[in-house]
């Protein structure tokens, strides 16, 4: 019968050792270190001799696609955002008293999934572009204001906001502002850029 006791799986046997100064014979004992796998997302690092584990399952890392870079597996989502450019952005303007007030251009808006746990996604998307107009002149530092709806499959709006940029002049640019939407299931969504009116 195979014995299946790990520290007997890596016995290698022993094996009669010489004492190179006095000359003493001994046995010793030799053992096979374990030899490790990779870890994935569903199991931790697997030892193919013993079978004991080590460490933590790797955590999903999902590309645009919403298809796991480690695993492949693939959620079903969708979300959808308008698709400026440099050369077709989007304007967004902060109005006050029926007034424009400020303006910027949307050049790029970028997603990511930054978790997924539990049939629940929690995403970040980054706007870039710059302010092109302040009713104050074009060296009055303030924040653009960028208010947002998010739209479910039914199209109910399940979130919305208002996000600032960086203090910026006319002409200056930004990147990385981040809208945060945690905890979405499954489905598809659509973001919709809007203008902010102030009271």
């Amino acid at each position: 019968m195979e014995c299946k006791k790990r520290s007997h799986l890596h016995y290698a046997g022993r094996k009669i050792c010489t004492c190179n100064i006095c000359g003493h014979e001994y046995s010793k004992k030799f053992e096979i270190s374990h030899n490790w796998n990779s870890a994935t997302c569903n199991s931790s690092q697997i030892c193919t001799i013993c079978g004991i584990t080590q460490g933590n399952p790797l955590e999903h890392n999902y590309d645009i696609d919403c298809k796991c870079k480690n695993c492949d597996k693939k959620i079903s989502f969708n979300f959808i955002t308008p698709d400026p450019t440099a050369s077709s952005p989007i304007q967004i303007d902060t109005i006050k008293n029926s007034n424009i007030s400020s303006s910027c251009l949307i050049e790029s808006i970028d997603k990511k999934i930054v978790s997924y746990a539990n049939n629940q996604i929690n995403l970040a998307i980054t706007l870039s572009g710059k302010k092109i107009f302040d009713v104050n002149g074009d060296n009055c530092n303030t924040a653009c204001k960028i208010a947002y709806k998010l739209y479910d499959s039914d199209n109910y709006v399940v979130d919305s906001g208002v996000i600032d940029t960086h203090l910026l002049s006319n002409n200056d640019s930004f990147k990385n502002i981040t809208i945060s939407f945690n905890n979405l299931e499954e489905s598809t969504y659509k973001l919709e850029l809007i203008d902010y009116i102030e009271n």
